[in-house]
């Protein structure tokens, strides 16, 4: 099954923020990555708004936490990763469980002809938001993607992910889509903090793909320590000089 249509492709940039704060309170901060700024949707509040869910939760309401709502600190790492790879509009990249997008967002803004995709509805108006407020719809699209189930109608260059392991048992699925969805000399680029480890989709992985790995340390701000992840470089066996 192939991805949809880009989403919100019609609407401008004030009709999806009159969509989105008809359930959200929300704000743009500025968030550097590199020699980029961007202006990001955050949900004004998030505290207030987390109480409003487990309010709706007591009352025996099915909720789900907004995650997609997080910068995580991984997918910051990601976005640094971007800057370092020379940029061509030819070079198509696709960012999957994109959340917030900002990976994608970098690589658009840097040239590279960019789909952010997720399964999440808010998340993917969200990420719309963004593009639009940063001027970034010449080169970013936005799609409803699941990988589990679905694949790309073309192959890209680079797949992009961040935190993207977290359900259980879906390292099979993980796999096939990116056999499917790679052009021959493509690669797939993930961040996952580094206290996690993803042995189950490693091995998966491993009959197909050369795979690099890396630790990176970030530091934000005036924290002590510096957020570690671990990058993975997933390169097509075969295919490892047609770069």
């Amino acid at each position: 099954m192939a991805t949809t249509s880009p989403l919100f492709a019609d609407a401008s940039l004030e009709d999806l923020l009159a969509r989105a704060r008809q359930r959200f309170s929300i704000v743009f901060k500025p968030v550097r990555i590199g020699e980029h700024t961007l202006e990001i949707t955050h949900i004004e509040n998030m505290t207030d708004y987390l109480d409003r869910l487990a309010n709706q939760s007591r009352q025996g309401e099915t909720i789900e936490l907004p995650l997609w709502a997080k910068i995580w600190p991984a997918s910051t790492i990601l976005a640094l990763s971007m800057t370092q790879i020379p940029a061509t509009a030819s070079k198509r990249i696709l960012e999957i469980g994109a959340g917030l997008g900002i990976p994608g967002l970098v690589a658009a803004a840097r040239g590279f002809t960019t789909v952010i995709t997720d399964t999440n509805e808010d998340a993917l108006l969200f990420t719309r938001i963004n593009v639009l407020k940063n001027g970034l719809e010449k080169n970013a699209t936005v799609q409803h993607l699941d990988i589990l189930t679905q694949d790309t109608d073309q192959p890209f260059d680079a797949i992009l992910g961040s935190e993207v392991f977290y359900l259980k048992d879906s390292a099979p699925q993980i796999v096939r889509f990116l056999r499917n969805s790679l052009v021959p000399g493509g690669m797939a680029l993930f961040a996952r903090d580094a206290a996690r480890q993803n042995t189950r989709f490693l091995t998966q992985a491993a009959p197909f793909f050369e795979i690099g790995i890396k630790q990176v340390g970030y530091k934000q701000g005036e924290e002590e320590h510096p957020f570690k992840a671990t990058l993975y470089r997933l390169t097509p066996k075969n295919e490892v000089n047609a770069q």
